[in-house]
């Protein structure tokens, strides 16, 4: 669940991002390095996942519509990027056992 809304989340940011930057590649890791989430920034922007090297799921396009037919992820750029790391704990909203 929180590999679910930490992908949502920046894959949200670089549809947010547009203008300058030629196509790119990155790369996010969990804490581990087992899990590696790949995001392509061209034309259209797509994920793929990965466990120690074997692909969980295949390029994936994403894009979001908003108001007034804007579709945001189509002839995207990036204006901007950081590399950094992270080591922080998020702890869970819900138990997991919870039942819906």
């Amino acid at each position: 669940m929180f590999t679910k809304k930490l992908l949502f989340m920046l894959l949200a940011m670089l549809l947010i991002c547009s203008t300058l930057v030629p196509a790119k590649e990155y790369k996010l890791f969990s804490p581990d390095k087992k899990l590696e989430i790949r995001v392509n920034v061209d034309k259209i922007i797509s994920y793929s996942l990965f466990r120690q090297n074997l692909q969980l799921i295949l390029p994936s396009q994403i894009s979001m519509a908003i108001d007034n037919n804007v579709i945001l992820g189509v002839n995207a750029e990036v204006k901007d990027s950081k590399e950094r790391t992270i080591n922080e704990t998020l702890n869970r909203l819900l138990d997991r056992n919870l039942k819906r």
